[in-house]
């Protein structure tokens, strides 16, 4: 599973979260990795066509990966997840982080939350805990 971590470049600490219908709760960008190998390109090209953006319009960097086993809410049972997380830079402003409100914005729901919020959001914490953490310890630069 590839985790695309959307950082503000206006650094006030905000990263990019989508609404997940399934998991009911605000979750990173993700997709499935099809090709079982980290491929930056492939990740580049599926999160330009995800977010709507142009060649150029964001750098983006493997960053390190985790194994956990969770609860999958979409399957009804625990499933053993191998994320690869990628942090990326917008070079746009596209979307929005001006509110502190949810983004309609490529046909999905989007909203720029603070570590600090993710970790006091109740269904955040009890779907996507370690997650959160891993981006604490290992990618949170601020």
């Amino acid at each position: 599973m590839n985790l695309i971590v959307i950082k503000d470049s206006g650094q006030n600490g905000k990263y990019l979260l989508c609404y997940n219908k399934t998991w009911r709760c605000y979750l990173f960008p993700c997709h499935e990795d099809s090709s079982n190998k980290d491929n930056l390109e492939q990740v580049r090209k599926r999160v330009e066509d995800d977010l709507r953006l142009s060649d150029g319009e964001l750098d983006i960097k493997f960053v390190g990966n985790f194994i956990e086993s969770k609860y999958n809410y979409d399957k009804k049972f625990c499933t053993k997840y191998n994320f690869h997380f990628y942090l990326v830079e917008l070079k746009t402003n596209k979307i929005s982080n001006n509110k502190n409100q949810r983004i309609k914005y490529a046909g999905r729901f989007f909203r720029w939350m603070t570590l600090d919020e993710m970790i006091s959001n109740h269904q955040i914490q009890k779907k996507n805990r370690k997650v959160v953490e891993y981006v604490r310890n290992h990618i949170d630069l601020s």
